[in-house]
Parts: C-alpha cells; sequence; structure tokens
C-alpha cells in the first residue's frame, strides 16, 4: 500500500525547483551556456558518464565545477544537440535528494558529407543538495541506457555547418 499523507507545500516547491533543476541543465547543455550551467552546480560537483550501471566503473569523470563545465565541451563537436528530459522520481532526506531523470539526447553532426543523427536513451542518477535556498547538483551520473547513429533523414533547412 502506497502513502496517501500529501506531501506539504515547501516539500512541493522543493520539488518544482528540481523538476526546473533538470531542465535548465538540458536547456544549457543545448545552447553552450556555460554561464548558466555554472549556476546548476555545487563547486565540488561530479559529472561521471557509466556505460550500463552505476555499479560498473565510469568510463569518464570529473570532479569540482571547472572541471565538469570544462568536460562539457566535448559537445561542441556537434552541430547542435536537444536534450529531452522526462518526469524524475524524487526522495528527499531533508535538505537533500536522490533524483534519478530519464532523458533522450539527440546529436546533429556530419560524417562524410552525410547528416547524422547520434541518439543517446540515458538515465541520470543525480544528488542534489539545497545549499542558500537553492537546490543544485553535486553528483550527476548518466547512465547510457542505448544508443542509435542513423542517417538523418529530414526534408527542409539543416542547420549550417559549424
Amino acid at each position: 500500500m502506497t502513502d496517501q499523507t500529501p506531501e506539504s507545500p515547501e516539500r512541493n516547491a522543493d520539488r518544482l525547483a528540481i523538476l526546473q533543476l533538470c531542465a535548465e541543465y538540458a536547456q544549457g547543455i543545448d545552447a553552450r551556456d556555460v554561464e548558466s550551467l555554472e549556476r546548476l552546480f555545487t563547486e565540488d560537483a561530479v559529472l561521471a558518464i557509466h556505460p550500463r550501471s552505476v555499479s560498473e566503473p565510469p568510463l569518464s569523470e570529473a570532479r569540482e565545477r571547472r572541471r565538469v563545465l570544462r568536460g562539457m565541451k566535448v559537445l561542441d563537436r556537434y552541430r547542435a544537440t536537444h536534450h529531452s528530459v522526462g518526469l524524475p522520481t524524487i526522495h528527499f532526506d531533508g535538505d537533500e535528494a536522490r533524483v534519478e531523470c530519464p532523458c533522450r539526447a539527440h546529436h546533429l553532426y556530419e560524417r562524410d558529407g552525410t547528416d547524422r543523427v547520434y541518439v543517446m536513451v540515458i538515465r541520470y542518477y543525480d544528488r542534489c543538495v539545497r545549499r542558500e535556498g537553492r537546490w543544485l547538483f553535486a553528483e550527476r551520473r548518466l547512465v547510457v541506457l542505448w544508443e542509435e547513429d542513423r542517417a538523418l533523414a529530414v526534408e527542409g533547412r539543416l542547420l549550417p555547418r559549424r
């Protein structure tokens, strides 16, 4: 049986703030807006990419906000990206929250004169903390569930080449 106790207005506000945090991350990544992304992480943040499970060793890991942001430069090789985040599950423990957030990330690029799209279905496993009244990512672990790489079949105008 599930707990039917309603959450407090404050906890609902926390939930909305974390939803906004996840959305702002996706928007900042797609815009390559480092200043916006910087405001989303703690100074001692960790960002790691795992192959199939957080129990497996990470393929890459950055510690400290400046290194996390520097690591995001790898996305500059794509003409465009689009991260669509799903609804996360959030479990609170005071001023910390464990968040599991699904995402589908599209990466547009060119190979051998052909426009292609690389799609990753991923899940973020986050530890968020409230600092000075704001929720931030303290730890973000990305797990790649599956990938697809294919020629892009789109009629109409594509984004210009970089």
